[in-house]
């Protein structure tokens, strides 16, 4: 009698636990960033942004050079794409950067 009582008050625990683990699921994808083209192009500096377009491909932010940039640009916009979280993608001239557009929880 008393077994079943324990294993009552343990299958109640189990279910509240659950419940529980899915509430925190929900707060911390409450937590995640989003990256988005404005949050890119407020982080490119001011110098290199009329050489760039930007675009959302749906998981990523694209950014592409319009033109040829000089070797420093190309080293400062590198920077802030690496402190959003992206990375260049190397095809030769058809190169560009993308930063995925959810990031990490913040903790």
């Amino acid at each position: 009698m008393r077994i079943e009582g324990v294993l009552d008050v343990l299958e109640l625990a189990l279910g509240d636990a659950c419940v529980l683990v899915g509430e925190l699921k929900g707060f911390v994808d409450g937590l995640r960033q989003y990256v988005t083209v404005d949050v890119v192009r407020d982080a490119v500096p001011k110098a290199v942004l009329k050489s760039l377009t930007f675009e959302d491909d749906g998981e990523y932010v694209v950014v592409r050079f319009r033109r040829f940039v000089k070797p420093e640009d190309f080293r400062v916009l590198a920077e802030a794409v690496k402190g959003l979280g992206g990375e260049y993608v190397s095809l030769g001239e058809t190169g560009y950067f993308r930063i995925p557009k959810k990031r990490g929880a913040i903790f």
